[in-house]
């Protein structure tokens, strides 16, 4: 643990042995690291990369196993739910057909609107989450159920199964064509786009 501490790596093992990462057994259990002899200068030069190498890996591992939950916890609408919100669409069909939509003039329409969008966005469709559950026979439900395991739901176009929050980051829920709740004139265009 010293030498690991002294070459920057101190912090990431005690991670690892703090949090019950699942990766600590595998580190206390390689050949390089569960000696009981003190470890000469020559066999730590000799298994300094691959433990270094080793403790990289578990550190991305860690980082992309949390961006991953930051992720789930934060629940945002993705760019295509964005463009069947009114004022976003509103901004999109009323651009004049000779001015270029892309992100440098977008952005700044679009930063008026998204954080009082993104505020709305989330308990709207918390509750449309709920409504699907009364209507399939929990008539008490409430958003606090959502995170119970017994909270099962279904993409209704894939019927692949799922919990809160993973129907905000199905691919479905990102890329399928708008319900019967979208405008015509976005029917129109998606009638178009096939």
């Amino acid at each position: 643990m010293r030498r690991l501490t002294e070459i920057g790596w101190g912090e990431e093992v005690e991670i690892m042995s703090s949090c019950a990462w699942w990766e600590w057994s595998q580190f206390k259990d390689l050949k390089l690291v569960g000696q009981s002899k003190k470890l000469a200068d020559y066999a730590w030069n000799g298994i300094k990369d691959r433990l270094v190498e080793f403790l990289k890996e578990q550190k991305r591992q860690r980082l992309d196993w949390l961006k991953h939950k930051v992720l789930q916890e934060q629940t945002i609408p993705c760019a295509g739910q964005l463009s069947h919100v009114p004022p976003v669409e509103d901004l999109i069909w009323d651009t004049p057909f000779e001015e270029k939509l892309n992100a440098d003039n977008l952005q700044p329409k679009l930063s008026e609107y998204l954080s009082s969008i993104i505020a709305e966005w989330k308990p709207a469709k918390i509750q449309e989450l709920v409504e699907i559950m009364r209507k399939s026979g929990i008539t008490e439900a409430t958003a606090s159920d959502l995170k119970l395991a017994k909270s099962g739901f279904r993409c209704s176009n894939c019927k692949e199964k799922m919990h809160y929050p993973q129907m905000f980051f199905h691919h479905c829920f990102v890329c399928y064509s708008p319900d019967s709740s979208v405008s015509k004139r976005l029917w129109t265009w998606y009638g178009y786009s096939y």
